[in-house]
């Protein structure tokens, strides 16, 4: 799996390591399950080893607790790769405390079996998942009872069944304290772990909740501000419509009431122009993000001439310097609304003073993952205290024009959509650049505006 932390992989454990892993996305989870039955491994290899070198030197006694002991953890580790985690982890924990009293109770406070408390309870807190918490307390109220029971026995419930000698009991201390010691150390370790890694995810779940929250706050906002603005300025052309009907009403001049049928039609303009642009919002914010080829130059020539029934059309020269076999992958809806609020601005607020207006249109620089279009003109500008809040939402930074002040946020929110990015220069009096970035966008999955391959291919 490709989230598997490299702390515990091993061409070893590997096929076991993948059947875990398969039974579960949950990183904590799958990785507390690999490192269980590497702790099985371990001691019933040191098991062995440690009872082997005793049988070696002569030492018989209990043996078959030892031999009973492998038994446990091997069974242990079948049922955990076989997804029986619960019922494997209980049986270790239990077997292991029941071994614990025995042991302890058979050698007497000489030899510090007591020391398995240390695994023991350290193993309890690790083994369990959030919601088996109460194996976990069950099995350290067992431990704990334990320990009092051997307190009140004094460590001698078995101890006159079974004498050790003092070079035993010195062998089993050596035992006792490498087996202990080391697997609390292993588990303090991973427990150790676990804590930073649930504190990094604490994090960055904060951080992704504060980021949603700060959105939730930007939106909030901007529906309290759009829906006062937008009564407003709905009800505005409305209520001079109806001035201009009752003042039609008692007119008799027809070439009166023909100025005032033109101021009546700007009205209506004016309105189609701002329910256009509601609509265009709610579009953005509703629609997914729907993926093509895109001819780059054609598809920005197509978008102006859309706009040839503008007074300012012909008196503005056009040059679009773009590579005719150039395709981009992207969504053709949000970047048609991207260049014709930039393009009918550069036309709308053109500098009729200036010999020669222009507006040109030129690929900046196109890579694997991405395109960058230039759109310059020479026009009136913006001046410097407004450059900050051309994106807001109402905001307009001239009065040249009545249009609705939602143009360049509309803009800023299709190609947030679609993963771009926007970028705006002017200079009063001088003209005005946007720096447009078009990101590569995945065909095959295009709800989710993933990044892919190639964005920018010649089909020739």
């Amino acid at each position: 799996m490709g989230f598997q932390s490299k702390h515990i992989q091993s061409k070893l454990f590997a096929p076991v390591d993948r059947k875990i892993w398969s039974r579960t996305l949950n990183f904590v989870d799958c990785r507390r399950d690999s490192i269980i039955f590497r702790i099985y491994i371990y001691v019933t290899l040191v098991l062995i080893a440690s009872n082997t070198f005793q049988f070696y030197i002569g030492i018989h006694k209990n043996l078959w607790i030892a031999g009973f002991q492998i038994a446990v953890f091997i069974a242990s580790a079948i049922l955990l790769y076989r997804g029986k985690d619960l019922w494997s982890k209980n049986l270790v924990l239990v077997f292991m405390n029941v071994t614990f009293f025995i042991s302890s109770s058979s050698y007497g406070r000489e030899v510090p079996s007591y020391l398995y408390t240390i695994p023991i309870v350290l193993g309890t807190l690790f083994f369990f998942k959030s919601n088996q918490v109460k194996y976990a307390i069950g099995l350290l109220i067992l431990t704990f009872v334990n320990l009092l029971l051997l307190e009140y026995t004094d460590y001698s419930l078995f101890r006159s069944k079974v004498i050790f000698t003092a070079s035993e009991l010195k062998i089993r201390t050596v035992i006792n304290l490498t087996i202990s010691i080391s697997l609390g150390a292993i588990l303090m370790r991973e427990l150790i772990f676990m804590h930073r890694y649930n504190q990094r995810r604490l994090k960055r779940l904060n951080l992704k909740l504060k980021r949603k929250n700060d959105k939730l706050k930007k939106i909030n906002g901007e529906l309290d501000s759009f829906v006062y603005r937008s009564s407003h300025d709905l009800r505005s052309p409305l209520t001079s419509i109806m001035g201009i009907i009752n003042i039609i009403k008692s007119e008799k001049d027809a070439d009166k009431i023909q100025e005032y049928m033109t101021f009546q039609e700007r009205s209506v303009k004016k309105l189609d122009t701002l329910i256009q642009d509601i609509l265009s919002i709610s579009r953005n914010s509703r629609m997914d993000v729907m993926v093509q080829p895109i001819y780059l130059k054609q598809f920005v020539e197509s978008c102006i001439e859309s706009l040839s029934y503008m007074d300012e059309f012909g008196k503005v020269n056009i040059e679009v310097n773009i590579p005719e076999s150039l395709v981009c992958y992207s969504d053709a809806n949000r970047l048609t609304v991207v260049f014709n609020n930039l393009f009918s601005n550069a036309l709308r607020y053109y500098d009729h003073t200036k010999q020669h207006p222009f507006l040109k249109v030129e690929l900046v620089s196109p890579d694997a993952d991405r395109a960058q279009i230039l759109i310059r003109d020479n026009g009136i500008g913006i001046k410097k205290e407004h450059l900050l809040k051309v994106f807001d939402m109402f905001y307009r930074a001239t009065d040249r024009n009545n249009g609705s002040g939602l143009g360049l946020y509309i803009v800023r929110e299709a190609i947030l959509k679609v993963e771009g990015k926007i970028e705006l220069n002017s200079i009063y009096g001088e003209g005005t650049s946007v720096l447009i970035t078009i990101v590569n966008l995945r065909l095959e999955d295009s709800v989710t505006n993933k990044l892919s391959g190639t964005l920018f291919v010649n089909p020739s």
